[in-house]
């Protein structure tokens, strides 16, 4: 688990990033760094409460998720004037796709990377890992 501070986004990118060059995942580190860091600090600026990361492997995805103990559902703001509010749409551009599950504990915000644009090989599963 991490704290909601600023420097557990720098974390939780530096474990997703350690997880995927451990998978030979190498070309989907900046993709998956975006991603991780754009959930990670939504859940240290909104949830405000300490936060969890996984990463697992699945078919030609990469799914990196943020769980953190607020009930809060994301708001996405892409209007020109707004300050912030834009990392759910470049997560949506990035990602073949996301969501978001509530539960009694909090929520859960998921992205689906695609791994192998250009490799038709299949994609081994890969044990999840959590911090």
């Amino acid at each position: 688990m991490y704290v909601p501070v600023p420097s557990a986004v720098r974390a939780a990118r530096r474990f997703v990033e350690a997880r995927l060059r451990a998978w030979g995942e190498d070309a989907v580190l900046d993709d998956a760094a975006i991603v991780v860091s754009e959930l990670a600090a939504n859940a240290v600026t909104h949830a405000r409460s300490a936060f969890r990361v996984s990463i697992a492997r699945a078919d030609a995805n990469v799914k990196v998720a943020v769980e953190d103990l607020s009930g809060d559902l994301p708001i996405r703001d892409e209007s020109d004037r707004a300050l912030s509010g834009r990392g759910l749409v470049l997560v949506g551009a990035i990602c073949s796709r996301w969501g978001v599950e509530t539960g009694p504990y909090g929520k859960r915000v998921w992205a689906d990377i695609p791994a192998r644009l250009w490799d038709a090989t299949p994609a081994r599963t890969g044990q999840p890992a959590a911090l």
